[in-house]
């Protein structure tokens, strides 16, 4: 046996059969309007997957939004998954 270092976690971790990657690298945002973000799901398997995505917005340690999708890949393929929501508008910066 072996222990994987936190290198070696990372790279075993971005290395899964199916894996979301983000598109856009952008990270400010502001206040009151809609934050839209996609990502591509990659299936390296020889079949098809269907897998449902939970997921989760957080600001201030409170939750602001969050919903599950439903994604199907097929065989050796990836789809974009869209996600989209309003932001809270906030009185100072946060």
């Amino acid at each position: 046996d072996y222990i994987l270092n936190p290198v070696g976690k990372a790279i075993q971790k971005s290395m899964t059969p199916v894996t979301l990657v983000p598109v856009e690298r952008d990270d400010h945002f502001f206040g009151g309007e809609s934050l839209d973000r996609h990502f591509y799901a990659v299936n390296d398997l020889p079949r098809g997957v269907t897998f449902t995505l939970v997921w989760s917005f957080h600001l201030a340690g409170e939750k602001v939004s969050g919903g599950t999708d439903r994604v199907a890949i097929p065989a050796a393929a990836d789809a974009e998954v869209a996600i989209s929501f309003a932001l809270p508008t906030v009185n100072q910066p946060q």
